[in-house]
């Protein structure tokens, strides 16, 4: 229905149908470009197409020291130990594509290490999880684009709960999403641009709606970026850059989910990195965009918001537990450098997305 409607409004010049689209539709793909839309009718935006941008350098390695990394098992992700520190959370005003729940920008300490998932769950993770009896059974869909090193999606909040509740049970250590603050944390590693790698958009950092993608699915994403990272959806977890933390496509790829329950912008927000939960949790909140994204979307304060129990095909999530664990009986497993190129699995066929109405909890910028 959505989709429908979408094409119907599109090429409106009535900023009062695309008001409407994104309070009946707030959880649709076509949300985060409605919003661009009336945006542009009411003098915010100047143009729909974004100006060409240089070719993106191919993926360097992450910048800095390089991380501390561990495995709990043979088939559990591969983790990335986060220091504490302390960040402004939210963007400036001032930043392109800003959404007012992105503000007040606020200052959040992290007091201890945590550990979050060097990459996206994988496919071949949530499946060994399903022939263990564990994710509910639930195989989750890949769309046809293939399974191994791609990121598990079509997994809602619920589902992805579940594999945490089995991780957590087969390692003896508690697993759980990261809160939005931790996750922002992790995703921004010291810098406190729009992006990890800067102002800049770019095709070598982050797979998102670029010119392959506009190019080959069947229905209108919107603006995209004027440049080509080789895809056409989800990419393969680690195919691009990491940040100075170690971890890769914290931007891009798939939306993940967080803890943290739907509360609007940030007066009141937790300073101490920790989860809220007072607000409206019929609603979790989604960080990172994803190969949808477009140019404005694809920023380290984006938010976005799904459905707990209803699944998307651009949306999975990443790991987060406690390191305190460490310290206890159970031994990690250190992953040395020359080791740690991502789960091994084999590729599937890659297909395109068909045109076809469904639902999908993509960022809504709900404020």
């Amino acid at each position: 229905m959505d989709i429908q409607v979408w094409r119907e409004i599109k090429d409106s010049t009535d900023a009062a149908d695309f008001v409407t689209f994104i309070e009946s539709f707030p959880s649709s793909p076509m949300a985060p470009f409605a919003r661009n839309k009336l945006k542009q009718l009411m003098g915010v935006e100047t143009a729909l197409v974004v100006p060409p941008e240089p070719e993106a350098p191919a993926a360097p390695p992450a910048v800095g020291v390089y991380p501390e990394v561990f495995k709990d098992c043979d088939v559990c992700p591969e983790m990335v130990v986060i220091p504490p520190g302390e960040f402004v959370m939210g963007s400036p005003e001032s930043e392109q594509g800003r959404a007012d729940d992105e503000g007040p920008q606020h200052t959040v300490r992290i007091e201890r290490s945590f550990a979050l998932g060097k990459y996206e769950v994988t496919f071949a993770e949530w499946d060994v999880c399903v022939a263990d009896g564990g994710c509910g059974g639930s195989r989750a869909d890949d769309e046809g684009w293939g399974r191994g090193k791609r990121p598990a999606i079509n997994v809602s909040w619920d589902d992805a709960n579940a594999y945490l509740g089995w991780l957590s049970r087969k390692t003896g250590n508690t697993y759980r999403f990261p809160s939005e603050s931790e996750w922002e944390y992790a995703a921004r590693a010291r810098t406190t641009t729009a992006r990890f790698w800067g102002e800049d958009r770019g095709c070598g950092y982050a797979n998102v709606h670029d010119r392959t993608s506009n190019a080959e699915n069947a229905f209108d994403f919107g603006p995209h970026h004027e440049c080509d990272d080789g895809y056409a959806n989800t990419a393969p977890v680690g195919s691009f850059a990491a940040n100075a933390f170690g971890l890769h496509d914290m931007l891009g790829n798939v939306w993940e989910w967080t803890e943290d329950c739907w509360s609007g912008p940030y007066r009141g927000a937790p300073a101490d990195g920790s989860a809220w939960r007072s607000g409206n949790c019929n609603v979790r909140m989604l960080r990172g965009s994803s190969w949808a994204g477009d140019p404005w979307v694809v920023r380290t304060a984006e938010r976005g918001a799904g459905i707990p129990d209803v699944p998307s095909f651009s949306t999975g999530f990443r790991v987060a537990r406690a390191m305190e664990e460490l310290a206890g009986t159970h031994t990690a497993a250190v992953v040395a450098p020359s080791e740690s190129e991502g789960p091994a699995a084999t590729e599937e066929s890659v297909g395109c997305i068909q045109s076809r109405s469904r639902t999908a909890s993509t960022a809504p910028r709900w404020s």
